[in-house]
């Protein structure tokens, strides 16, 4: 089987406008390129962030592009026909976004045990109702929607890419998919490798930190299944990490 590099172009038709909707650290940049990967059609962003600009070339695009990442509960600049509502574990994505903020390679870096120490808790539990606010109202996008559970694509990426594809409307060969897979990672998921086990970022959920974080996963996992009519569990604590 012979996987040649990929060529991502813009859209040469007409498509709906879709959303990719996601808390900050969930998983959208991988997400956008298995998409890629798969489709051959660039996805776009509302958003202009100058070291993505060199990896996708729709990104500052909203026109052309098969689907369109926004982290915002709504805009008036973009009207979206459809959604995917991407959720990632709240105890990971929050994590993640922390470490967007505040490691020195906002993509793919580690913030320092230091800057967790003093940081991590405050921020957690202001953004850990950021993370049930918005995924509520995005549950309750009034177009096709489709839930995306990054957990799940993670676990079974060709499956759920599948549907996902599906619901974009997009046909994609058994080959590509199996392509994919020799280039999986893409080039921008965050890798915890580096820590060797000088600290673990799942410690810091701790008492009330961790209370508030599982009703708002129970509260997420109710809206799923009235929305979808069939349940999906989010993931709950553990104390492994990587």
């Amino acid at each position: 089987m012979n996987c040649h590099p990929k060529k991502i172009q813009m859209s040469k038709e007409k498509r709906p406008v879709t959303a990719l909707l996601s808390f900050p650290g969930s998983g959208n940049t991988w997400t956008r390129h298995l998409i890629e990967y798969t489709s051959g059609i660039a996805t776009g962003s509302v958003y202009c962030d100058p070291t993505l600009k060199p990896v996708f070339i729709g990104e500052c695009q909203v026109r052309d592009v098969i689907m369109i990442k926004s982290h915002e509960r709504e805009n008036d600049w973009v009207k979206f026909e459809k959604a995917i509502v991407l959720i990632r574990s709240p105890y990971r994505s929050i994590i993640s976004f922390f470490n967007y903020n505040n490691a020195r390679n906002r993509h793919k870096g580690i913030a320092p045990k230091a800057v967790f120490d003093r940081n991590f808790g405050d921020f957690s539990m202001t953004y850990i109702l950021d993370w049930l606010t918005y995924n509520l109202k995005w549950l309750q996008f009034k177009g096709p929607t489709f839930v995306l559970i990054y957990e799940e694509l993670l676990q079974n990426t060709v499956t759920e890419l599948k549907k996902l594809n599906d619901f974009l409307n997009v046909t994609v060969s058994d080959n590509t998919y199996s392509c994919l897979l020799k280039n999986i990672e893409g080039g921008y998921r965050r890798s915890y490798k580096s820590l060797n086990g000088t600290f673990n970022p799942m410690q810091y959920y701790t008492g009330h930190i961790n209370k508030t974080v599982e009703n708002a996963i129970t509260k997420v996992e109710k809206m799923i299944a009235h929305v979808t009519g069939n349940n999906h569990n989010i993931e709950r604590f553990t104390s492994v990490f990587k």
